[in-house]
């Protein structure tokens, strides 16, 4: 029992690559189908970085970008060095 509960645990947090999302998950096919205006900032901000870093999802990248800057505003007004 215990040995279930840590595997569905690892596989809740394991990265799962944008590639293997379901086509209307992926922030690009969105785009394409959906246009700009249906998607989150998250989403937008996944299509410019391209890619993730360290087992985060380029989405998950960007969400956590939002939610330090609050704004792509803010964002744009941040420092390089940050």
């Amino acid at each position: 029992m215990k040995n279930d509960l840590r595997n569905a645990r690892k596989k809740a947090n394991s990265h799962v690559p944008i590639k293997d999302w379901i086509e209307s998950e992926r922030p690009r096919e969105a785009l394409l189908k959906n246009g700009a205006e249906t998607l989150s900032l998250s989403k937008l901000l996944a299509i410019i970085l391209r890619t993730g870093s360290d087992g985060v999802s380029a989405e998950e990248l960007g969400k956590r970008i939002l939610n330090k800057y609050k704004s792509l505003r803010a964002l744009d007004e941040a420092p390089l060095k940050n």
